[in-house]
Formats: structure tokens, sequence, C-alpha cells
């Protein structure tokens, strides 16, 4: 196991968000978060980077041969071998597309980034938007650079919240066939969507969180075989479009 998350609970004021998830991510796997709007989806990916604090529990990490790491809240930052995309992705705005992926890569490989520059560049196919500042550029866009600049670092663990949201179907489907080619170099993947399509094109296994609960969690060729309310209504009143 990469990741153990074991009873944790996560409160914002009285309104409790999480409530007792237990789970166990292995190492080079897809796993994908589902469920509505509201039910704790993000928040989990928030605490398992470190960016939320949780309450109660515990969440390990295996990322090296060396002694476990466990988050609390004193524990010092996973970056980047733990990298999370937000839904509403972060550029710096003061530096051009070009700056603002090179600045964490070469933190990161402080040798061979212009290596790793390059192939990203060419992966993704924006050398077009190099020298723009991310105002310049769409939401879209700007979306890929975020993700295009996570993947180039190659982390254990890739936290993916929503990426989807701002991409057309073919830029959707490059990413998704990246995504899945990191898997296979090792990376464990969580992402949060409300695209079951999406989920059912990349992933390997699913949960589904409803009011900060895990209700089901399956192989994502089960999916369409629900067990949970909210899995069952998408799928059988034919609720989910994308």
């Amino acid at each position: 196991m990469i990741i153990r998350i074991n009873n944790i609970s996560k409160a914002y004021g009285t309104i409790n968000v999480l409530s007792n998830i237990s789970l166990e991510i292995s190492q080079g796997r897809f796993y994908t978060l589902l469920g509505p709007n509201g039910s704790g989806k993000s928040t989990l990916l928030r605490c398992i980077a470190k960016v939320d604090s949780i309450d109660t529990g515990s969440i390990k990490f295996n990322l090296s041969d060396g002694p476990k790491s466990e988050v609390n809240r004193h524990s010092e930052s996973l970056w980047p071998d733990v990298t999370i995309v937000f839904q509403h992705f972060v550029l710096f705005p003061h530096l051009n597309i070009k700056q603002n992926i090179l600045l964490p890569l070469k933190s990161r490989y402080r040798e061979n980034y212009s290596e790793i520059f390059e192939k990203t560049i060419s992966d993704f196919q924006f050398e077009h938007l190099l020298q723009k500042m991310p105002w310049e550029i769409s939401v879209g866009q700007r979306q890929l650079v975020a993700i295009a600049r996570a993947i180039s670092l190659r982390p254990r663990v890739l936290l993916l919240d929503e990426i989807s949201s701002a991409l057309d179907n073919l830029n959707a489907k490059k990413i998704a066939l990246l995504l899945k080619d990191a898997v296979l170099n090792g990376t464990t993947i969580i992402m949060v969507t409300h695209s079951i399509n999406f989920a059912k094109y990349c992933a390997d296994e699913y949960f589904v969180i409803t009011d900060g609960s895990i209700v089901e969690k399956n192989l994502i060729q089960q999916i369409d075989n629900p067990k949970s309310e909210f899995l069952k209504k998408s799928i059988t009143e034919n609720k989910y479009l994308i």
C-alpha cells in the first residue's frame, strides 16, 4: 500500500464533511472518486495532499523504502511526491507558461529538468503557448498547462480535482491517455470527477462518497452494476451525460 487512510474525519465548524473514512491505495493504480456535489470528494483530496488538516484518524504514506510518513497537523509537506491539481487550477500569474512549468521542475530535477521539460511540451503539444501569460490563453488551455506541470514532476501520487471540466473531447482523451501512461510508469492517481464516462475510460477502481462517507467501492468494470443510490440514479435514470 502506498497510502493507508484510517478512520479520518473532518469538519468545518459544526459541519461534518468527512466521517470515519478508511481506504487502502495501492501503488500504480488509478482510482476515481464519484459522488454528488458537496459530498466531501474534494475535501478528501485536500486532506491527502495536506492542504487541509484532518480532525481525527490518520493518513500514512509509504513513498520510499524508508520509514513511513504520517499526515497530521504538524508534519512536513509531501510535495512533490504527492502533487495535487485543483479544480480551480493555480498558475503563477506573473510567469509565462514556460516559466510556470520550469519553476517547480527545476526544484524537483536539478540536472535533467530540460529533457523532462521538452518531453512534456512534446506530449501536450502546446509549444505555441510557451511565451504567453496565463491571462492570454483560454481556461481549457490553462487547465492543460496545470495538468502538464503536475505530470512533469513525476509524482508518486497525483491527486486530480475535476480536471476534465474545461477540456474539449479531444483534449480530454489526450489527457486520459497521458494519465494512463503515468500510471503504467508507477504513479498512483486519485481523481475526482463528475464524468462517469471519463472515469470508465481511465480508472481501475472507483469509490462513491455520499454525505462524507464511502458508500461504495469496486473495480471500474462493475460500475454499471451499482450498489449506491447515487450511482443507481446516475445510471438507471440516464442522468449522466458526459
